[in-house]
């Protein structure tokens, strides 16, 4: 009854390793990646973009360029933190070790973070940046603290998070 650990186990290593697969694309189809999601967003969010000049359209995409790479990493390590808590704290088996749990995912997800920066350094045209690092663990950060919200507004009507153990 109780697979809900492994299953969290087996999902954060699948997020782990497409953290990894992006990281692995070059320079060029990173930077064609993060331009296409910021032409999504603006086609989404600013009326009648699409009927723009192409010329206007291109020089905001790429004035968004870095908000919508660092975004990118904050919703990756958010996923990546949230799963590791969870995971962490269906593996402690009590709510007690909240704390605990966050800690450890928290300094799990830094620890990642700081071999995929690593790894980005010998991938053609990418560099290891600290301030990615920064940007993954704030990420990390705030995904753990959105999930650490929802368990603590669940434990009000079930104490031991019985939900949760028993997945």
């Amino acid at each position: 009854m109780r697979y809900g650990k492994w299953i969290f186990t087996v999902l954060t290593v699948i997020w782990m390793a497409v953290i990894f697969t992006f990281s692995a694309r070059d320079a060029q189809h990173s930077t064609e990646d993060s331009s296409r999601a910021g032409a999504i967003l603006c086609e989404n969010l600013i009326p009648g973009f699409s009927e723009w000049p192409k010329e206007k359209q291109k020089a905001l995409v790429e004035r968004i360029d870095f908000p919508v790479r660092k975004a990118a990493h904050t919703f990756e390590y958010a996923v990546l933190g949230a799963l590791i808590f969870l995971t962490a704290a269906l593996h402690a088996g009590t709510s007690s070790t909240m704390t605990k749990c966050w800690r450890r995912a928290w300094l799990l997800s830094v620890g990642y973070a700081v071999t995929d920066e690593f790894h980005q350094y010998f991938v053609p045209g990418r560099a290891c940046r600290l301030f990615d690092v920064a940007v993954d663990g704030a990420g990390a950060l705030i995904g753990i603290a959105i999930l650490a919200f929802i368990l603590c507004k669940l434990a009000k009507f079930n104490k031991n998070l019985e939900i949760f153990w028993k997945i």
